[in-house]
């Protein structure tokens, strides 16, 4: 699968996991990293409760439902901004 290709599948779920979880949790694309690896923006009131990491992770089971398998490497909580960033990999597509 090429990159455009691997976009396009990271925003569906994207858009899968807002369907569900927004507006506690808002979920973006930010980019790729290098390789397999990407991160995702969280934003939202969730990051003023207990358990924030699990919003992020959440985003791993979205991803799974439509065929991405990805693994959570780390967050990360940029500096100016209210949220979080989740790094991932690709491990394999199921499409």
């Amino acid at each position: 699968m090429n990159k455009e290709e691997l976009i396009k599948l990271i925003n569906k779920a994207v858009d899968f996991y807002n369907k569900y979880r927004s507006p506690e949790s808002n979920a973006s694309f930010i980019g790729f990293l290098g390789g397999k690896e990407f991160s995702i923006l969280f934003e939202g009131p969730f990051i003023d409760t207990c358990g924030i990491n699990d919003w992020v992770e959440d985003f791993k089971y979205f991803a799974e439902d439509i065929g991405l398998i990805i693994e959570l490497l780390g967050t990360e909580e940029p500096e100016g901004i209210q949220g979080r960033v989740g790094v991932f990999v690709i491990k394999r597509t199921c499409n």
